[in-house]
Formats: C-alpha cells, sequence, structure tokens
C-alpha cells in the first residue's frame, strides 16, 4: 500500500467513525442512550507479516471507539470493537482451500476456525442490555489465534 492509498485508507476510516459518530449519537441520545459496534481487523496488533501501514490504520480505527465511549458514555451511549480471526463464511469456503484452512486452524487453541455465528453472538451481546457495562473495548473473536494485553 503507497503512501497516499494508506493517507486515503486512513482518512475514510476515521471519517466514516467520526460521520457514524455524530450521526447516530443524537439518536441514540433522545432514546436514552444505546450500543455502537463496529468490525475492525486485528492488524494492528497481531503478529503475522501485515504492512506497517496497515497496522497505523487499523490501530486508530479501533483507538476512535474508546474516545466515543468516553465522550458519549455520560448519554448512555457504549462503543466497541469485534475484531474477528479467521470466520468460514459461504464466501471463505468457496475461495479458500483445505489446506489454507488448515493452516489457519494451526494457528488457533481451539478445535475449529470460526462460524459467522459466533460474530453474530458476540455482537449481539454487546448490543444488549447484558452488556451495559462494557464500553470502549476491542473484542478478538478469533478462536484463541492472538493474544492481547
Amino acid at each position: 500500500m503507497s503512501k497516499s492509498a494508506t493517507s486515503r485508507t486512513l482518512f475514510r476510516r476515521t471519517s466514516s467513525v467520526r460521520a457514524d459518530q455524530q450521526a447516530r449519537a443524537p439518536h441514540l441520545i433522545e432514546r436514552g442512550g444505546g450500543a455502537i459496534v463496529n468490525t475492525s481487523s486485528g492488524a494492528s496488533w497481531v503478529g503475522e507479516p501485515v504492512p506497517a501501514r496497515l497496522r497505523r490504520v487499523e490501530g486508530r480505527y479501533q483507538r476512535a471507539h474508546p474516545a466515543i465511549a468516553s465522550a458519549y458514555g455520560k448519554d448512555g451511549i457504549r462503543a466497541n470493537v469485534v475484531s474477528p480471526g479467521a470466520v468460514l463464511s459461504e464466501t471463505a469456503i468457496r475461495n479458500t482451500s483445505e489446506e489454507f484452512q488448515a493452516r489457519m486452524l494451526t494457528a488457533c487453541t481451539l478445535e475449529r476456525l470460526g462460524k459467522p455465528e459466533d460474530l453474530a453472538n458476540t455482537i449481539c451481546f454487546l448490543l444488549s442490555d447484558d452488556a451495559d457495562w462494557v464500553s470502549g473495548q476491542v473484542w478478538s473473536v478469533n478462536g484463541g489465534a492472538g493474544f492481547r494485553d
């Protein structure tokens, strides 16, 4: 990724978070609060060979959510990020070889790769009242394929 492409990507990713926050916040405040959950890759922290520019883009995108949580928390708005690992969606199953899937599985501490329902369940939890004390966090849903502090 060239420097100019990285700059454009970074601008779009961070601008989209700001625009999204500005569009949603008044409606959520009017309703008495709510939850925002976005997805982002683990490129900012995983140990695999990922271009440094991509690490910066994803890192800034992820760090925007604690800022949203801080800015709007007193208004009852929570903001979190889900960072998925290798998920075997229908498209992934069609477009990846069994050999590639086996290599991905070796990175997991659990016995399988992810299913779309794994992400859906996590996102539903974070959007629910059961998660009303969770805000400003990045949740890695990756079968133990990477660990964070």
